[in-house]
């Protein structure tokens, strides 16, 4: 090949290669990963959900429990874990070590029909959230997928609520999310407001 060719071709290859990198952030989708469970200051049931590591959804479907804050100085705590199940190629399903967004979402994210059917309806990732996300703090994980304290060891951060937060039910349960800067690596559940 001659000089005079060889530029337009290197160019032309390395342009492809910054178009399909930008095609690909720009079609990032959001993936639930590793195990979340919530505990609001008005009981101590806790909600567990299990990302199914592939998009915004669950292991099986399955969102067990239900987590209740107090709509006056309301607060919840949040645990982060790996799961042990819909592992992904490399046997794991867990958020990877970073610092994550937790937001908070007040009605409406969920809603629970009579058979006992939990189903998500908004989402509060940051960014891209829908609307009314309100962000309450952050949350670091580890290389291992556990949620850190303030201390830097494993275990539950806790969180102010929003303040002037309405009571709300199975018809309109609230969310709490975990996300990272790209809204890429995420969990989310319901916690209901009494």
């Amino acid at each position: 090949m001659s000089k005079h060719h060889s530029r337009p071709l290197l160019f032309g290859f390395v342009s492809a290669i910054a178009v399909m990198a930008l095609a690909s952030t720009a079609f990032a989708c959001t993936v639930f990963r590793g195990t979340m469970k919530a505990r609001g200051n008005a009981t101590t049931d806790v909600v567990t959900v299990i990302g199914n590591n592939v998009g915004m959804g669950y292991c099986n479907g399955a969102i067990s429990g239900f987590a209740k804050a107090t709509k006056s100085s309301g607060a919840v705590a949040i645990l982060l874990q790996p799961a042990s199940t819909c592992l992904n190629s490399s046997g794991v399903n867990k958020l990877p070590q970073d610092t994550y967004s937790v937001d908070f979402i007040n009605g409406a994210a969920y809603t629970t029909d009579s058979s006992g059917t939990t189903t998500r309806k908004l989402d509060c990732m940051t960014p891209g959230g829908d609307a009314g996300t309100t962000n309450i703090g952050s949350i670091a994980v580890d290389s291992g997928g556990y949620s850190l304290k303030t201390d830097g060891t494993r275990g539950s951060r806790s969180y102010a609520l929003p303040s002037g937060l309405t009571a709300n039910g199975p018809s309109d349960e609230s969310g709490l999310c975990v996300s990272d800067s790209s809204a890429v690596d995420a969990n989310q559940a319901p916690i209901v407001i009494v």
